[in-house]
């Protein structure tokens, strides 16, 4: 089964986060609770976990994007034979989805000075 990896809602006033840095590779294995991702936004850099284990299938957003919260930003699958059809492959995810669909663990790696 594919699933995907979305930038998760960070508070009201967020709306966008950057991709500072990949910590997994597209094929390698991820457990449930690992860094996947680390998250940049104008205050923080956030650590963003997978929420399934399985294969980093396919990173669609690289380093240094700029993507808005609730993107789409790659797929895990069950295993590293999985097609990704299209079904699914949407940017954003509407506002009526995020409100019960994602609690995304998120770790802040460092807070920027304001």
């Amino acid at each position: 089964m594919i699933k995907e990896i979305i930038i998760p809602k960070l508070g009201e006033t967020i709306k966008e986060a950057a991709i500072d840095k990949w910590r997994k590779k597209e094929g390698d294995k991820v457990t449930k609770g690992e860094v996947l991702v680390e998250i940049m936004t104008d205050k923080a850099v956030l650590e963003v976990e997978s929420l399934y284990d399985g294969f980093l299938r396919e990173i669609l957003k690289k380093e240094g994007d700029t993507v808005p919260v609730l993107s789409v930003i790659g797929y895990i699958a069950d295993s590293m034979d999985e097609e990704i059809t299209e079904v699914g492959k949407t940017e954003e995810k509407s506002d009526s989805q995020s409100e019960h669909t994602f609690s995304c663990p998120l770790n802040v790696k460092k807070v920027k000075n304001t």
